[in-house]
């Protein structure tokens, strides 16, 4: 009996080790001045800003990114619930809005405009009805529409950014002074637009989408400058920032 309760207490005391600000037993996580929890960053890599005002640059020695191979039926746009249904091109939402060449065109206060998100979202959602059915019409509309990206996007330095053409208000329509005014570039945009060229590599191993994926990567790199575009910023050495910002 005591013999068995030694083992017990010894087992018990095994897990029982202090929780880290992220909850992990046993973590090395810390809390810094700022309230932020983290064990990655170190002080060499950003600014110690806390002030969001100062938007703290990232390091010219800069290599935060984690990458990692997620198993394709594990992936946002092939599983997430928008993106399951199989496209009908009969019925397609943006059918009836399309420029001379078939592009679609996303109506904005009485205009149209190449938005990016818009028409990202809408190769994704053909991708994903191509990987289901095989059906070769996908990628093919896919592929043509991954050109309108292209239309107005700038390039530089090895860089595409993809700008919003229109005047927006943040944070709903007369509500504050946040006005974006074009070209204005977004995270999201960007992002988006990596999903599109680096999946579209992945299925045809057409290195042209692999060019443009790696000019698209590119700009997660660039620090907040006053030079040219950028959407990325981080906050106290440990949150990575991928925002609307105006240029």
């Amino acid at each position: 009996m005591i013999r068995r309760l030694i083992i017990l207490l010894l087992i018990v005391g095994c897990g029982t080790e202090p929780e880290d600000c992220a909850g992990v037993n046993g973590g090395d996580a810390k809390e810094d001045d700022c309230g932020s929890c983290s064990s990655v960053y170190t002080e060499e890599q950003f600014n110690s800003s806390c002030t969001i005002s100062n938007l703290p640059l990232l390091s010219s020695n800069y290599h935060a990114f984690n990458i990692a191979e997620i198993n394709l039926l594990d992936r946002y746009y092939y599983n997430e619930q928008d993106y399951i249904d199989i496209v009908n091109l009969e019925t397609a939402y943006w059918i009836n809005n399309v420029d001379e060449n078939g592009y679609p065109l996303k109506e904005y206060n009485d205009n149209n405009y190449y938005h990016p998100v818009y028409i990202s979202q809408i190769i994704l959602k053909l991708i994903s009805s191509y990987l289901k059915t095989n059906d070769i019409k996908y990628l093919e509309l896919a592929e043509y529409y991954s050109e309108a990206l292209l239309i107005n996007a700038h390039e530089f330095e090895n860089m595409i950014f993809f700008p919003y053409e229109f005047t927006f208000t943040l944070h709903g329509a007369g509500v504050g002074e946040d006005i974006m005014n074009p070209p204005w570039y977004s995270g999201m945009a960007q992002g988006q637009g990596l999903s599109v060229y680096s999946r579209l590599y992945e299925i045809t191993e057409n290195n042209y989408y692999k060019d443009i994926s790696k000019k698209i990567f590119n700009t997660f790199k660039l620090p907040p400058t006053e030079d040219s575009p950028w959407v990325v910023w981080v906050d106290n050495k440990t949150i990575i920032g991928l925002l609307n910002i105006l240029y």
